[in-house]
Order: structure tokens, then C-alpha cells, then sequence
């Protein structure tokens, strides 16, 4: 990332693919996020790649837009260590950033979504 002015930027890059994400998939579909993991429940699926097949192989539902589904039924998890931030998805690791400032920025808007 560069210079810890970048820090918020980097945040709201994050915030900014996650509604990308969103909007791709209700675009596509019709329905949101929400709806999506409702069916992928009730389908009994388990993991990030069962629901990607179900949602390729039956619903024709492919690549970004599928993000958004995974992470409404199996979260993005934070991991703040002293030093450091990581976001993983069950799948990637997204961020990994030094800086007090950011770690201050997601701690807030984790209690703010718990």
C-alpha cells in the first residue's frame, strides 16, 4: 500500500468491491446477497465450493457476483495481530497492512457489524 495516508483509501477499496460485488450479483440475478445464502442453506451446502458449483452449474451465476454470496454465508474474518491486519475470505487473502491507524478503522466497523 505505500504511505499510511493511503490507509483509508484502502478501506474504502474494500467497502467499494464488496457493494461492486453486490450490485453485480443483483443485477444479474434479480435477488441479493441475503436471498442467495437463504437458498444455498436450503440447498444443504457446506463450503465456499459447493456453493460456487450450485450457483454455476444451476443458476449460471459465475466469478464476482459469487463473492458476495460467499461472504454472506461464510464471512470474511479479521485477524488483527499487533502490527498487522489480514482479511481472508475461506478462499484469499485480501489485506495484510502495518499501520495503527487501519487497525483502529477496522476495529470500529467491526463493532459496528457484530
Amino acid at each position: 500500500m505505500g504511505k499510511p495516508t493511503d490507509l483509508k483509501n484502502a478501506v474504502k477499496t474494500w467497502q467499494t468491491m464488496v457493494d461492486s460485488n453486490q450490485a453485480l450479483l443483483l443485477r444479474k440475478s434479480g435477488h441479493d446477497a441475503g436471498w442467495w445464502a437463504e437458498r444455498g442453506r436450503e440447498a444443504g451446502l457446506k463450503n465456499d465450493s459447493e456453493l460456487r458449483d450450485w450457483m454455476r452449474d444451476e443458476h449460471g451465476i459465475t466469478g464476482y457476483a459469487q463473492y458476495a454470496v460467499s461472504w454472506e454465508m461464510f464471512g470474511v474474518e479479521i485477524q488483527m495481530r499487533k502490527g498487522y491486519v489480514s482479511l481472508h475470505s475461506p478462499r484469499r487473502k485480501f489485506v495484510e497492512e502495518v499501520d495503527d491507524e487501519v487497525l483502529g478503522i477496522l476495529a470500529k466497523a467491526l463493532r459496528q457489524n457484530s
